[in-house]
């Protein structure tokens, strides 16, 4: 696949920036199996956010990286990362888009496996679809293990756990926020 990058540096309201690369598909694309991520980023207010979003052909949207105040906070980096991309039914990419407010992210490195063959072990014993059913309850349970952890370190009298909507994926979610 080739890609095109460009460098932007945006200055948002109340002096926060981020830079980061957005690539687009330039030429024919083959299709995809899995996408991740490494970088850096800074969280620089409780309520910053960084993610990195990644768009099909058929307007599908995925969420490859998050990060997002309270619950992260400062500057940290992250490899190899991927949320509802690491298994994919063979889609094909349009575009990789960053969201940020009140952060810095710096994108190093995309990954792609555009063989189906290339996938893990775990993969392709359990087959695609399965792994995602497999992976995206343990990934909300991460999500979730870090809210409590939030809570706790600030002595709040709550506690989280899956909820209706919790298990959503983004596109999912986007659609009960508007």
């Amino acid at each position: 696949m080739s890609l095109s990058a460009k460098i932007l540096t945006i200055t948002l309201l109340f002096g926060c920036f981020f830079m980061a690369r957005q690539t687009e598909a330039t030429e024919t694309v083959n299709p995809i199996y899995s996408m991740a991520v490494s970088g850096n980023v800074v969280l620089n207010k409780i309520d910053s956010y960084a993610r990195i979003i990644l768009t099909d052909t058929s307007g599908n949207e995925y969420l490859i990286y998050e990060a997002k105040g309270p619950f992260d906070s400062g500057s940290f980096s992250f490899e190899n990362t991927c949320e509802e991309t690491c298994a994919l039914n063979g889609i094909v990419p349009k575009k990789v888009d960053v969201q940020v407010l009140g952060a810095t992210i710096y994108i190093d490195k995309l990954f792609t496996i555009e063989d189906k063959t290339s996938m893990n072990t775990q993969v392709k014993a359990m087959g695609m679809k399965t792994y995602q059913e497999a992976l995206n309850p343990v990934q909300e349970d991460i999500k979730i293990d870090k809210i409590n952890q939030y809570i706790k370190k600030n002595n709040l009298a709550w506690t989280a756990g899956k909820t209706s909507v919790s298990g959503y994926s983004y596109e999912e979610k986007n659609l009960y926020m508007v």
